[in-house]
């Protein structure tokens, strides 16, 4: 043996390979022998192909919240007793046309939502008033006759404290959909909220910001003819929409790779009842599958695969990756891509993922 090829193989032989269990599949991965200590990561790159998935529904209102929370909360008007609340938003926040099914709202992030009920009415509509000079008469302020969305005892449920902004914690349902139309004004809605009594109350999600794009009118009391006015704030809702085909298939994690830890490694978009695989590589690629997966790319090596989960009624699933408590893996990185049986997809009957970088940290 040369020695140079000694060296090599004595190298090699110094360096471990190491198992890392991902649900039931074992992966052998090289240590890289690092100490010190790091955080682990776990980013992602490139775009999920459409398949024939539920798009996730709704406009959030004000725009740009859709995946972040705001920057207050808010108990005006769900989360009190006997008030009434009037919210605008401009209409360059929505889109030129759209049926509304409904009126979403999310909780203050990592508080938990209490259960209780409210007795209210709420009114939407539209309004030529600029989100700068909302008339302080609240019945000033609508553009045409208001239609009544809801009327009666809404439930609020009780939730667990969480952080996850695409979570939508009370839905109030339309008893008739709106039809929104951009060129009729901005978007108006109002909540009489009669409820006397109140011992649990609950804060929801807003945003304040320095464009001037949403605005409140409320008073402490349902039967107030005018109230208090508050420009460029508002809570963070979302406008329920028709579902419809199309979703972007959509690989997230929860947690990062941390040696003597667990995280998990989901999918989302993906057709119902259906089987999504997800393999490990070694190496990232950025690679264009042509007209046979429209849209589609892979994104890494497909050295292992790593286990396969149900996609179920929601069209989503989870993998959990535990880490060995091993020092050895610091460094180590690696890279996941979802597979997702879907055969009205495309002639292959399969879509793709995006990718997701992963960095062992300890």
């Amino acid at each position: 043996m040369r020695d140079r090829d000694r060296d090599r193989a004595h190298r090699n032989a110094r360096m471990p390979h190491i198992l890392i269990t991902i649900g039931t599949a074992c992966v052998a991965l090289t240590s890289g022998g690092a100490s010190a200590q790091i955080a682990g990561t776990y980013n992602f790159y490139g775009t999920g192909c459409a398949g024939s998935g539920v798009k996730p529904s709704g406009t959030v209102l004000p725009q740009g919240y859709d995946t972040r929370y705001g920057n207050l909360f808010d108990r005006y008007p769900f989360g009190t007793a006997n008030m009434r609340y009037m919210q605008m938003h401009v209409s360059t926040d929505l889109p030129p046309t759209t049926v509304v099914l409904g009126l979403n709202l999310r909780k203050r992030p990592n508080i938990a939502q209490p259960a209780y009920a409210l007795t209210m009415d709420l009114n939407v509509g539209y309004t030529a008033n600029p989100p700068t000079s909302l008339n302080p008469q609240f019945a000033a302020n609508w553009a045409g006759t208001p239609f009544r969305a809801f009327r009666g005892t809404l439930n609020i449920p009780a939730v667990a404290a969480l952080y996850d902004p695409t979570v939508w914690t009370v839905k109030i349902p339309f008893t008739t959909p709106f039809v929104y139309t951009r060129t009729r004004g901005n978007f108006l809605f109002e909540c009489v909220n009669t409820t006397l009594n109140l011992t649990a109350v609950a804060a929801f999600d807003a945003a304040s910001d320095i464009e001037p794009r949403c605005s409140q009118l409320y008073a402490r009391t349902s039967t107030a003819t005018s109230g208090s006015f508050r420009m460029f704030a508002g809570l963070v809702v979302q406008l329920a929409t028709p579902p419809a085909n199309g979703a972007i298939v959509n690989l997230t994690n929860s947690g990062v790779p941390e040696i003597g830890k667990t995280h998990g490694i989901n999918v989302s978009g993906a057709v119902a009842n259906s089987a999504a695989v997800l393999w490990l590589g070694t190496r990232q690629l950025s690679l264009s599958l042509g007209s046979a997966l429209p849209g589609c790319s892979l994104y890494t090596t497909l050295d292992i695969i790593v286990g396969a989960v149900s996609t179920g009624p929601t069209g989503s699933g989870s993998l959990t990756v535990a880490v060995p408590s091993n020092r050895g893996l610091v460094g180590v990185q690696y890279y996941n891509q979802w597979m997702v049986v879907d055969p009205a997809a495309n002639s292959i009957g399969v879509v793709l993922s995006r990718g997701g970088a992963a960095k062992i940290g300890g």
